[in-house]
């Protein structure tokens, strides 16, 4: 498995991301699930969501648009 998929911070960093937001969240965590259907991923699904949410803390979500409701 490739380490950037167990370390977010090391996902941004091979990427230039200095200041990482909900869209470079989204995009690692798409792609840790890419690699979950095709390989599996140690421990579970549940393992894989529980180490996205913890990752997740602090990630800054987009700004709230009440016209897209």
């Amino acid at each position: 498995m490739p380490a950037e998929l167990l370390d977010f911070t090391l996902w941004c960093k091979r990427r230039g991301v200095v200041d990482p937001q909900w869209a470079t969240f989204s995009q690692w965590c798409d792609a840790r699930g890419e690699w979950d259907d095709a390989h599996g991923w140690p421990g579970g699904v549940v393992a894989r969501w529980d180490e996205e949410r913890e990752a997740g803390r602090g990630v800054p979500y987009p700004p709230f648009d009440p016209s897209m409701i």
